[in-house]
């Protein structure tokens, strides 16, 4: 055979050749590149927690609102003396010691009327239990909203509502810890935490923790 009949085999057998490694190195390519989808196990199951998150944690409902500096209100201090001496605690004050006549306070506009409601926290055996602690929510004029019974600090306020009211998470201490979840009713906020429905789920991150003492180096006050 010439050499001139060589040749188109030859140039045929490297264009074969080319293509092969061309090949081979794509499905190579295909099996060491990670896969985009997530894993199995991190796919959210809708009858377990695993993963879960809290809904307000996208809801575009509301942005979460910052507790005011108690110290920037001196009249709110007078204000929550005034009540808690004449009206909610007027007839325990002659059993209370003078260690127990201590509250801590936050206020916070619940229900978006540029008033702002006062939580009102207590420590020490007279207002706290096994079950959790006394804490109170009052208007932005002293008067008593709702006063939580078995209360195990922070309270949560999370960024959506319900009947124009922040919704709560409260926890409570017995007969084992656990969070629930606290909504207006249209008057009030349920006085007992624990008579409502359990939360399972981790509280979102644009909720507010009131009292939370562990990272709140919280003021306190006398009455």
């Amino acid at each position: 055979m010439s050499t001139f009949a060589k040749r188109p085999q030859s140039a045929m057998l490297l264009l074969f050749s080319t293509l092969f490694i061309m090949a081979s190195s794509c499905n190579n390519d295909q099996q060491e590149s990670p896969s985009l989808a997530a894993p199995a196990s991190e796919k959210t199951d809708a009858s377990t927690n695993h993963l879960q998150r809290d809904p307000s944690d996208t809801s575009q409902h509301h942005d979460a609102a910052e507790p005011v500096s108690q110290s920037a209100n001196e009249k709110t201090v007078d204000l929550i003396r005034r009540m808690l001496t004449t009206s909610i605690f007027k007839d325990d004050l002659a059993a209370m010691k003078k260690q127990d006549r201590q509250f801590t306070f936050i206020e916070m506009d619940l229900n978006g009327d540029r008033k702002k409601e006062i939580f009102v926290g207590f420590n020490g055996s007279y207002y706290c239990g096994s079950g959790g602690c006394t804490a109170l929510l009052l208007h932005h004029n002293g008067t008593l909203i709702t006063r939580f019974t078995v209360t195990k600090y922070p309270i949560v306020v999370r960024p959506i509502s319900t009947n124009g009211w922040r919704d709560l998470l409260i926890g409570t201490a017995a007969p084992s810890p656990s969070m629930h979840l606290v909504k207006w009713n249209g008057k009030k906020y349920p006085g007992n935490p624990s008579m409502q429905p359990a939360f399972s789920i981790p509280p979102s991150e644009r909720s507010v923790r009131i009292f939370n003492f562990a990272t709140y180096e919280e003021q306190w006050f006398s009455f």
